[in-house]
């Protein structure tokens, strides 16, 4: 298909030209999703795979960039802590008496599913960038 090969070489070309320019954005986002992730905790007590996951979907997913196959490697760390939780994290508050209460439960498949989708997408791009430029 003509627009799938237009599409690599172009992404192959801005990669080449402005990998340098960009690298250090790229760095920093998965520098800060990494401290979300594999960080102490923060003030509200979420548990840290839902911080660096909504930064995946949020931030990480709708830019359009060269990933690096270490963002693709924590991306899995993120989806796999993910789906040992269920996707899943139950919310609640402790009352005077030490008893939960306000309990809820938060679901986050979805998320995880963007994240996997994207995830995937992104493998099957390098592949082909791989088997089209390097064969």
């Amino acid at each position: 298909d003509l627009r799938e090969e237009i599409r690599l070489l172009t992404s192959f070309i801005y990669q080449r030209e402005s990998l340098n320019v960009n690298s250090h954005k790229i760095n920093f986002i998965e520098e800060q999703a990494r401290e979300l992730f594999y960080g102490g905790g923060t003030e509200y007590d979420f548990s840290l795979w839902i911080q660096a996951a909504l930064l995946f979907e949020h931030l990480i997913i709708p830019a359009k960039y060269y990933v690096p196959e270490s963002l693709l490697e924590f991306a899995q760390d993120v989806i796999d802590e993910a789906k040992s939780h269920e996707c899943k994290v139950e919310r609640y508050q402790v009352n005077g008496d030490g008893k939960k209460v306000n309990a809820e439960i938060w679901e986050y498949s979805e998320t995880i599913s963007k994240i996997t989708e994207w995830l995937d997408e992104e493998k099957g791009f390098k592949e082909k960038m791989k088997m089209k430029f390097f064969p």
